[in-house]
């Protein structure tokens, strides 16, 4: 059943902010406690590899109009600004339960010297609730998926069922960009203990911190393969700690790997 909520409304350069339902309700979340320093520790620990590992894939759509987005884990909103900075007249559903991290995300945009104010942003606090604010649409369909840095907080079936979930409503030729931290098997020994150190520092942290109950990175890659995505393009950051993939439907055109 769809809430009779009413919609706030936001007007920034880029166009026009929709809070849908709970996203309206601002309501205590672990990541408000890390929002103001987070932009902070991702440039003091890794630079600038993180949003280069987010604006990886940014050329694909470069110029693009009337295209529909799906963003999980946006985070603090340098990657959203560059994207709607990228196309024209798009809409954007964003799920994002910290209030903090969304205002972050609204100051970026309403500084975004590329807005046309063409765009339509869609903020909802779950996923759960964009899919039944969906499913009582017509059509809702997405061009593109976007999960950075965000499945390290979930295991295989959480991740797979994130998938599943959004499949429905991808189109044929859908794409998923995916950003995350990895450890490379083989490679220099280094590396990966460079790897796992940051690794164990990032979930006590964030678990002290947020109270992220996830203590292990999950392999996704095999996931998007199982529920039916191809990986065409990988790209690799910071000695190999951080990836970057794009991801096609199987057998849409341009899904053979390169």
């Amino acid at each position: 059943m769809v809430s009779a909520d009413p919609v706030r409304t936001h007007r920034v350069p880029a166009g026009v902010i929709h809070e849908h339902q709970t996203a309206a309700r601002p309501t205590p979340h672990g990541f408000d406690r890390v929002a103001p320093v987070y932009s902070a520790l991702e440039k003091l620990v890794y630079g600038d590899a993180m949003q280069k590992a987010r604006e990886a894939f940014l050329d694909r759509v470069n110029g693009h109009g009337d295209l529909s987005v799906l963003t999980l884990g946006e985070g603090p909103g340098g990657f959203l600004t560059r994207l709607c900075g990228s196309v024209r007249a798009s809409r954007f559903f964003i799920i994002e339960p910290s209030s903090k991290m969304r205002a972050l995300q609204w100051r970026k945009l309403q500084s975004n010297p590329f807005g046309d104010g063409s765009h339509e942003f869609h903020y909802f606090g779950s996923l759960e609730e964009f899919l039944d604010w969906a499913r009582h649409r017509t059509p809702v369909t997405i061009d593109v998926v976007v999960t950075h840095f965000f499945f390290d907080m979930f295991d295989e079936d959480g991740i797979r069922g994130i998938i599943r979930s959004v499949n429905p409503l991808t189109v044929e030729a859908g794409r998923w960009w995916w950003a995350d931290f990895q450890i490379v098997p083989g490679g220099r020994w280094w590396r990966r203990m460079r790897a796992s150190v940051l690794l164990r520092v990032m979930y006590f942290f964030f678990g002290m911190v947020s109270g992220l109950r996830c203590r292990r990175l999950a392999n996704a890659q095999p996931l998007f393969t199982e529920c039916g995505w191809t990986r065409t393009t990988v790209k690799s950051y910071s000695f190999g700690f951080i990836s970057a993939g794009e991801w096609t439907r199987s057998g849409s055109p341009g899904s053979q790997p390169h």
